[in-house]
């Protein structure tokens, strides 16, 4: 049985029963949670401005593609896979890039020093700029992003933003529940939370302290948890 368009409203587990919104509620043996994260935006000055957004969904790479053909200026908040992946993306479109990353490097998690280096020589080579152990005070702009500020003080040019600065695991469900809960949700090597019959699998799921938020990892988990 597949449902779409509905919403879960709370997990009982002394129950063993899930609660929708609408008023339907569903017995379990097991049950799997896997309603995965969002993009998370810190709470810079300017964050809400139409032009600031983050790519999660096909919506928004859509409207990161709409700017970037009306726009001069593009910056990318985030030297990570998806931040430089998205940077490339505007370029080709024509649009003037600039990557700021707080790590020293691009892509700290991912690759060594050699091959950061490397990957930055051939992006600034194409002509994107990119600035690292470098943290974003600010998106000025009164009703429309103008300019990223960073801690330093230095303004950089942005009729458009993209913050890709990482995910947060969606826990609420699960936190009122009373499932364990770290950065996102805890699990075992199973996959298992501490409810015997819950198990937890995907973006919003934690093994050994570590949210991986991966598709391949991801992909993983579930055949685990299944």
């Amino acid at each position: 049985l597949l449902l779409n368009g509905k919403k879960i409203l709370a997990i009982h587990p002394d129950k063993k029963e899930i609660q929708l919104q609408d008023g339907m509620a569903f017995m379990y043996d097991k049950c799997i949670y896997a309603l995965g994260a969002t993009s998370f935006i810190p709470p810079y000055k300017g964050a809400q401005l139409p032009e600031v957004v983050a790519v999660r969904s096909i919506q928004d790479a859509k409207k990161v593609r709409d700017l970037a053909q009306k726009s001069m200026n593009a910056v990318v908040i985030g030297g990570g896979i998806l931040g430089l992946e998205t940077a490339w993306e505007i370029h080709k479109i024509g649009c003037k890039v600039c990557v700021v990353e707080m790590a020293p490097r691009i892509m700290p998690r991912q690759i060594g020093p050699e091959t950061s280096q490397k990957l930055k020589d051939i992006a600034q080579s194409v002509g994107i700029t990119i600035i690292t152990a470098a943290s974003v005070e600010e998106i000025s702009g009164e009703t429309h992003a103008e300019a990223v500020k960073l801690a330093d003080g230095t303004l950089l040019s942005a009729d458009m933003v993209v913050v890709s600065c990482g995910i947060r695991a969606n826990t609420e469900i699960a936190a009122e529940a009373g499932i364990a809960i770290g950065r996102a949700v805890l699990t075992d090597a199973n996959m298992r939370t501490n409810y015997n019959e819950i198990y937890a699998c995907g973006d919003c799921a934690e093994f050994e302290g570590i949210n991986y938020a991966l598709w391949t990892e991801a992909t993983q988990m579930g055949k685990v948890a299944g």
